[in-house]
């Protein structure tokens, strides 16, 4: 149980990483997301803003790193349970509950995007 949890927080968490890698979401944009999404103070979106820009930094430092799959697995997972943290202590009961309904949301997007990839393998 404890492993399914584990993979499903990665994999909540590496997702912006992935886009962001990709160059699709910026911070600012991830930032936009979120201020829209739980209706964050201009106050709070600053911090998450920060939150975001230092974990890219972070992100950039650790990916030219001479790392295993598992060791960078590992370090990207603290990374992002950090993020998700911080930025949890910044809203309210309130937001709290949305931020949770939309990682969820995201989870079942990514378990969706994960079955039609894997779904028609071997069926033929």
């Amino acid at each position: 149980m404890k492993t399914i949890v584990k993979s499903s927080l990665i994999l909540f968490f590496l997702l912006p990483v992935f886009v962001l890698s990709q160059n699709k979401m910026t911070p600012e944009e991830r930032t936009e997301r979120l201020k829209e999404r739980l209706s964050l103070t201009d106050d709070q979106a600053e911090n998450v803003l920060f939150i975001y820009q230092m974990t890219d930094v972070k992100i950039a430092e650790e990916m030219k790193k001479n790392l295993t799959d598992e060791e960078r697995r590992e370090k990207m997972t603290k990374i992002m349970t950090n993020i998700d943290k911080q930025i949890e202590s910044l809203l309210t009961p309130e937001q709290k509950i949305e931020y949770e309904k939309l990682k969820a949301e995201m989870k079942e997007m990514r378990e969706k995007m994960r079955n039609n990839r894997g779904g028609g393998r071997g069926m033929r």
